[in-house]
């Protein structure tokens, strides 16, 4: 008992005597002056101030960064999902559709917008007609009446005489006498240019031709050869003149012409009439060829009913208006046409820059040495005209 009383009063001192030296040790550290009491005031205060500084700007980044919107927004985190390398299936997929809507759309750009025939080639793949040839286009300011008989070497002329040619592949050229229609679908394609120019081509070959202008609504014939308009068609048909060689206008030694004569009120009534047939049968006897141009079958039925006189039917198209679509619904209307044959001839054909060259070479080498005037000329016996 004495013992431990003796071992607690012994701990009681050495704790007593630590806490006295832990005392002692803070006394030692405390300044000795008031000077280095004011130091450490000092430093106080500066740490204190820069604390206070710090805590400042920290709070000034956080207002200024959360006024700014993020134009990125993290969806989802990166994780790695092994090689990456191309997908050639995706991209042989794509491409594969991207070509066939290109394809697509070409295709729909030509359905649209290049639709129209420019050229004989065309015209050849997109009828089941026969295509007699092509006229090159004709400037507005050239005199259209003459342009064959005037200007024999050019380009108009010997795609006339071309044409000549190729119309005896539709039986023209032989002993019989040939009555061919020309008209067109719709008006101003040029078929009165066609009828004149085509009529002096062919009176060129020492053939009797007449002309004679059916177009009984809107007559031209007489326009382009500069002829008077007294008499014609029309007053043959009411009786008031005869159909003889005094009804006609001596244009050339082989070529005349029958003008429409004045314009009726009944037009179409006209044509019905028996006395045409006359007319016609008149034609034959006298002439070799006779040349009817009529007016616009897309317009009017006079055609399609005078088609019944004639042996050949010719539609003449221009590229201005001409498209593939309507074709159909001239072949559809010819059908109906009376006459043997039936051809088409394509009007205003643009040449290019090689095609000029090229005729221009052609017509050095026919007409500069002397070669004759190429279908119209050299092959005439062949294309029955002589």
């Amino acid at each position: 008992m004495r013992f431990n009383l003796e071992v607690g009063v012994q701990l009681k001192i050495d704790e007593v005597s630590s806490k006295i030296a832990e005392y002692k040790g803070k006394i030692t550290s405390l300044p000795k002056s008031a000077q280095d009491i004011m130091n450490i005031q000092r430093e106080l205060d500066v740490n204190t101030k820069m604390y206070l500084f710090l805590l400042e700007k920290k709070t000034n980044t956080l207002i200024t960064r959360a006024g700014i919107i993020p134009q990125v927004r993290v969806i989802e985190n990166p994780r790695s999902i092994g090689v990456v390398r191309p997908d050639k299936s995706r991209i042989k997929v794509t491409s594969v559709l991207i070509g066939l809507i290109a394809a697509l759309f070409i295709a729909l750009v030509r359905t649209v917008f290049f639709e129209r025939i420019e050229n004989v080639k065309e015209l050849v793949e997109s009828t089941s007609l026969s295509v007699i040839g092509g006229v090159p286009f004709v400037d507005k300011h050239v005199n259209l009446s003459i342009v064959a008989r005037e200007n024999p070497k050019s380009q108009i002329a010997e795609s006339f005489r071309t044409i000549r040619t190729n119309l005896t592949f539709l039986g023209i050229g032989g002993s019989n006498s040939k009555v061919i229609l020309i008209s067109s679908f719709f008006p101003g394609e040029g078929k009165t240019f066609v009828s004149t120019n085509l009529a002096s081509i062919i009176s060129s070959a020492d053939k009797k031709v007449l002309v004679i202008d059916f177009d009984l609504h809107k007559p031209k014939i007489h326009k382009m050869f500069e002829v008077k308009n007294d008499f014609g068609v029309t007053t043959c048909l009411i009786g008031k003149t005869e159909i003889n060689e005094t009804s006609v206008n001596l244009f050339q030694e082989n070529l005349h012409i029958l003008t429409a004569g004045p314009i009726a009120p009944n037009p179409s009534e006209l044509i019905l009439k028996s006395k045409v047939e006359e007319i016609i049968a008149w034609a034959r006897e006298n002439y070799d060829f006779v040349i009817l141009d009529t007016p616009p079958f897309g317009l009017l039925n006079d055609s399609i009913a005078l088609s019944i006189h004639a042996d050949i039917f010719l539609v003449v198209a221009n590229t201005k208006v001409l498209k593939k679509r309507g074709i159909s619904v001239v072949e559809e209307i010819l059908t109906k046409v009376g006459s043997r044959e039936k051809g088409i001839i394509l009007n205003g054909v643009k040449q290019r820059r090689l095609s000029y060259y090229y005729s221009k070479y052609v017509y050095k080498y026919n007409y500069g040495y002397s070669y004759g005037y190429g279908y119209g000329g050299s092959y005439q016996e062949k294309d029955g005209f002589e």
